[in-house]
């Protein structure tokens, strides 16, 4: 099977050519079954990305993208229509994370050996745990985890993952907040179940200040609560938060994570029912690209 991994990246200059790289140069042995296609807004970050790819061992089969920064569904939308793309597997990242070495392995074996039509990789946070939101960041990670290892209609991540027999799927809606949640809905209709790869990792910052963090998990939270906007089953509930309550205690480790935890319950609360608000005046948003200034910091 031959394997098509998009690049969608927003101005991200200082970090794309680390992406591209973590993307590329563990996988060399395997590149004949592989291509890459970036798909960049600004010429800031495509320079970079230029920069980056003239520096590697093998430059076929990778091509960069210009879009018109009207967001990722776009940006997807466009990489799927590229010459040579029809029948083969995508394989989903982000200019602003790093692949594992293995990861690109990993989750081709996992589809390969499991015949599963979609994958989802394993973000990892690179943020420090002893921090307020660096511990949220952990704690999400891990009862991601959770869930993933636990029921295989848990939705994909967004941030890595693969899916073949996609065609019926595209284009996606525009105005999509969470196209993960969305194609993973799209699949599990379909009949399919989501595999898990969880020695696929991705190296993921998140946000580290409350403004960030609520501009973040709107998007995410709520582009799972906007997928019934566009004829698809939501993928997460107030109810399903409610089932997890007792896992951060249980994740915790020390007085000071206990103490973080307490703040963590109303903040969660909170954004709820600003999400609830917002969808009900149907004030989400749109798939428009969003910089999340503070997950981006010292890369």
């Amino acid at each position: 099977m031959r394997y098509t991994i998009i690049l969608t990246t927003y101005k991200e200059p200082k970090t794309i050519g680390k992406a591209i790289e973590q993307i590329v140069i563990p996988n060399v042995d395997i590149w004949k079954k592989l291509s890459l296609i970036i798909v960049a807004t600004d010429n800031e970050t495509i320079k970079s990305a230029k920069k980056s790819i003239s520096t590697l061992p093998i430059k076929d089969r990778i091509q960069i993208i210009q879009d018109k920064g009207l967001g990722k569904p776009e940006a997807l939308n466009l990489a799927v229509k590229t010459k040579g793309v029809s029948g083969s597997a995508l394989i989903l990242t982000d200019g602003d994370v790093y692949v594992s070495n293995n990861a690109i392995k990993a989750i081709i074996n996992k589809m390969e050996e499991t015949n599963a039509n979609i994958v989802s990789g394993h973000p990892i946070s690179k943020d420090n745990r002893n921090s307020k939101f660096g511990f949220y960041s952990h704690l999400f990670c891990a009862a991601a985890d959770y869930k993933r290892n636990k029921d295989k209609k848990t939705p994909a991540s967004g941030y890595l993952y693969a899916i073949k027999e996609w065609e019926n799927i595209f284009p996606i809606p525009k105005d999509i907040r969470a196209e993960d949640a969305y194609i993973s809905q799209k699949m599990l209709e379909q009949g399919y179940h989501i595999e898990y790869a969880k020695d696929a990792t991705v190296n993921v910052m998140f946000p580290k200040n409350t403004k960030d963090w609520l501009k973040q998990k709107t998007r995410s939270l709520g582009g799972n609560v906007q997928l019934k906007k566009f004829n698809t089953k939501q993928t997460r509930s107030l109810k399903e938060d409610l089932q997890m309550a007792l896992f951060p205690l249980q994740f915790a480790k020390n007085l000071k994570e206990y103490i973080y935890i307490m703040y963590l319950y109303p903040l969660r609360l909170y954004l709820w029912l600003k999400i609830f608000i917002l969808n009900s005046m149907n004030k989400l948003g749109s798939g428009r690209w969003e910089s999340i200034k503070s997950s981006k910091e010292k890369e």
